[in-house]
């Protein structure tokens, strides 16, 4: 095998873990946006939900009319039929092609954070691109590491929902945790050892 299919091999199993890294710290962000913003919900107004309100509901119900299509009935099911098959595809597709997106996506979004801030980092405007491509990939690695944190932690204001305690809440929390931390350090292991680039980790 060539050393340049060893590196594309290399890449495309560290893209995967990168990948299952941002799945995961997805995740983990909204595990910790859900146990946070569950008392904040609760606690609202209920009269804000006025549709919820008895006096906006019907006291009687009017019982649901078929509709007679006639003649038109066999056409208009072979055109539900094929309405739900082609929902189905594209949800499948759709589904698919999720991970992959969500890679390419925190990527880009990683990649463009780290353009803004390595000007600041270097206190310079113009960067060699070696100099660039270095401090890139280091600020990337950190700021995936902060995210990840950074869920962690907000869980420490987190408080029990019902059965829900804080252990529960935390341990839900730790195992998000260490899932994205080991997806990403399995790429960066790989990457390494199978000498990717580093511009073209996700």
């Amino acid at each position: 095998m060539t050393r340049s299919k060893r590196t594309s091999r290399a890449l495309a199993v560290a893209n995967t873990f990168g990948t299952l890294g941002y799945l995961s710290l997805v995740i983990q962000w909204a595990w910790t946006g859900l146990i946070l913003a569950y008392p904040i919900i609760m606690k609202a107004n209920h009269g804000d939900l006025w549709w919820l309100s008895p006096n906006c509901r019907t006291h009687e119900s009017t019982p649901a009319q078929p509709i007679d299509f006639g003649f038109a009935t066999p056409a208009v099911s072979f055109l539900a039929i094929v309405i739900a098959i082609v929902i189905v595809v594209v949800s499948v597709v759709a589904v698919i092609r999720l991970p992959k997106n969500v890679g390419k996506t925190g990527a880009k979004l990683t990649q463009t954070a780290a353009d803004a801030i390595i000007p600041v980092v270097a206190h310079a405007k113009d960067v060699p691109k070696a100099k660039r491509k270095r401090l890139s990939f280091k600020i990337i690695v950190a700021l995936k590491c902060t995210c990840t944190v950074l869920a962690l932690a907000l869980l420490l204001f987190a408080r029990p929902i019902g059965q829900v305690t804080f252990p529960v809440i935390w341990a839900a929390g730790m195992f998000c945790f260490v899932c994205t931390m080991v997806y990403w350090l399995i790429q960066y292991i790989v990457a390494q050892v199978g000498r990717v680039p580093q511009h073209k980790l996700w």
